[in-house]
């Protein structure tokens, strides 16, 4: 569910195909594949500029990350008002995960101190609502093969692939 009050961007052109990112005053709340319709009457005209800024800086990151080139999206303002504290912890970890580099549930447990909690994690990267800006696509299994993705297993190789990850044949 979307709070308010809130804006929408269409990035209609990318590798993954339409996008759609969603920002409240806050900074960017969700980021979704498609064009999402937005239900009449409940985007907010007296936004605070700011938000308009925080899409189009998240607009900004994407472009260069389809370009194949490493994004530091660390000054990126997030909403995080709808997460609990441990999945903020655990997205927030994620986004430490290097450019080009993948980790899997279990090191990513591990890094939030949970080490036995790797079931947890998948469940709070498999809810993250900010994918690609989020690096989700970055976690495997520990057996190595590709894994799942809110988007697809195709747009997961995409990304990856832009990063320089060649999947191997298991």
């Amino acid at each position: 569910m979307l709070s308010h009050p809130f804006a929408h961007q269409v990035i209609p052109e990318t590798p993954l195909g339409p996008i759609t990112m969603v920002a409240s005053p806050l900074g960017i709340q969700s980021l979704h594949f498609g064009i999402l319709e937005m239900p009449r009457g409940t985007e907010d005209a007296t936004l605070e500029p700011s938000t308009n800024d925080h899409l189009d800086e998240a607009a900004g990151f994407l472009a260069v990350f389809f370009q194949g080139n490493s994004v530091n999206i660390q000054g990126l303002r997030i909403d995080w008002s709808r997460h609990s504290a441990f999945s903020r912890q655990v997205l927030s970890a994620l986004c430490q995960v290097p450019w080009g580099k993948q980790t899997t549930y279990g090191a990513l447990a591990a890094r939030v101190g949970r080490p036995r909690g790797a079931r947890a994690v998948g469940q709070a990267v498999g809810a993250n609502p900010i994918p690609v800006l989020i690096p989700c696509h970055r976690v495997l299994p520990a057996s190595g093969h590709i894994g799942g993705f809110s988007g697809g297993v195709d747009r997961k190789r995409i990304l990856l692939a832009l990063e320089g990850w060649v999947e191997r044949e298991l």
